[in-house]
């Protein structure tokens, strides 16, 4: 790969207490530490970042955030340790008016680096910043992983290193022990928190739902074994089945401690909720007309008369009669595992109260009909059709305490035309839970006009079916 097919990552490393980056001298002049790379997303690939800067500066790091994430250009906020230093550099603090003099580089265009430096001059954190953005969280997070593991009686035998990063949903970091790896997960404050959802369900079933090895609630902190480990559902297709007959026992069991959940701040999102929504749609009309790849106005007016055909098909659905359980939002591959004899589920972190059949909105999105030429799912992850009956076949098959299985068949026909619904209602909640003119809140407002033009299509192929 030559150097014009990598990616550029420019790196901000702040002063320990003033409004300052550090820039450092380059062959070609002035700059900040610079790292190229493959092209594509950084979230699953932080050592390449702090390993890179490791190698070409000398300085010891930890990823804070993105600011500007794109597949040939990535804008990264680091944390630097202190005495992190190895190499002699030649380099400087520069300030903003520093920065604006000499070293402006974005030729008029939307500036990261000048918009950090007015951050830290004004010094306002965004309210709906990840505490794990900020510099000397890590180091945090690093001594109580140790406190806990030698608790637990566990010899730490590596660096905890940062696995997933970037996005302000959650954080997580992985350490190696003396009895495998263990996982860190630090997530937002958005309702649920897994801190205090994840006992409860573990309580009730220890068969499905793995026991945290600590957990500190205040700060929504959660410590368990590489449940991965052993092998995931994801590269084990078959197991599919089984694992959604295990979705569907906890959401039927569970459906007598619904007030529980809601106590446990599970927010109710069933279908009387979505007709509300649905209803009160000025807000979604308003982010439809904005941003990147707004929607034209003749598409924006085609949304009231979509949201109608949706709204009668929830009145349709709500006539059989099912009642709402618990909706695990992610339910796919990678929040699937087998651990010697038991399945487990985990990634808890967007559960809501609603209909139940809607958790399955993942697993029907990755149905091998379903799926254009040009794919962004991986091969192993694409449910043939066949499989898709089975696991339809397995999940409602625990349902029938409700209705037959011919009731329950159609009940899922309905319940999965509503996903395209489900899926921009989703999105649009999520907005409010980011912070704005990140790159997640970008990819977010990116999907909800997708989203929304899928529910236009989807919407007319309910009033006018093929053929």
């Amino acid at each position: 790969m030559t150097e014009q097919e990598l990616a550029t990552c420019h790196c901000i490393i702040g002063h320990p207490s003033k409004a300052k980056f550090l820039a450092i001298r380059h062959q070609t002049g002035w700059t900040v530490p610079t790292l190229m790379f493959p092209p594509g997303p950084v979230d699953f690939r932080p050592a390449m970042i702090t390993d890179g800067m490791q190698v070409k500066y000398g300085l010891h790091t930890r990823v804070l955030r993105l600011l500007v994430s794109t597949p040939g250009y990535h804008c990264i906020e680091l944390d630097l340790f202190q005495g992190g230093g190895s190499k002699k550099l030649d380099a400087v603090w520069v300030d903003r008016q520093q920065y604006q003099k000499f070293f402006n580089a974005r030729n008029g265009q939307t500036d990261p680096f000048d918009q950090w430096l007015q951050e830290r001059e004004q010094g306002v954190v965004p309210a709906l910043r990840s505490a794990w953005q900020s510099p000397g969280w890590f180091k945090q997070a690093d001594h109580w992983i140790h406190f806990q593991a030698e608790k637990l009686g566990l010899q730490v035998t590596g660096s905890v290193e940062q696995f997933w990063i970037g996005w302000n949903a959650s954080c997580l970091l992985r350490v190696s022990t003396s009895e495998g790896k263990l996982f860190f997960k630090a997530a937002y404050s958005k309702p649920p928190s897994e801190s205090t959802l994840i006992p409860f369900l573990a309580d009730r079933w220890p068969q499905y739902i793995a026991q945290l090895l600590a957990v500190d609630r205040e700060r929504n902190w959660l410590l368990t074994r590489d449940l991965n480990e052993g092998g995931a559902a994801s590269t084990d297709l078959p197991l599919l089945p089984k694992f959604a007959r295990a979705l569907a026992t906890i959401q039927v069991e569970g459906m007598p401690c619904a007030e529980q959940l809601k106590a446990l701040r599970c927010p109710v999102h069933d279908l009387h909720y979505l007709l509300k929504w649905m209803e009160q749609k000025d807000e979604l009309l308003s982010s439809l007309r904005t941003g990147l790849d707004r929607l034209t106005e003749p598409e924006v007016e085609q949304i009231t008369p979509a949201l109608s055909v949706f709204a009668n098909s929830c009145g349709q659905l709500l006539e059989f009669g099912i009642p709402a359980a618990l909706v695990h939002n992610n339910f796919h591959g990678g929040n699937l595992a087998v651990r010697g004899e038991n399945l487990r589920i985990f990634g808890w972190s967007d559960v809501v109260i609603g209909h139940p059949f809607m958790a399955l909105e993942h697993i029907n999105s990755c149905r091998a009909s379903l799926q254009p030429e040009n794919t962004n799912y991986s091969p192993q992850d694409i449910v043939s059709d066949a499989l898709f009956s089975e696991i339809i076949t397995a999940y409602l098959t625990v349902f029938v305490v409700f209705a037959p299985m011919a009731r329950l068949e159609l009940a899922w026909a309905l319940a999965s035309s509503l996903f395209p619904l489900w899926n921009l209602f989703r999105v649009h909640q999520e907005l409010d839970w980011t912070e704005k003119n990140t790159p997640r809140y970008l990819v977010l407002t990116t999907q909800l006009k997708h989203s929304a033009r899928k529910l236009i299509s989807a919407a007319q192929q309910i009033t006018h079916p093929p053929g």
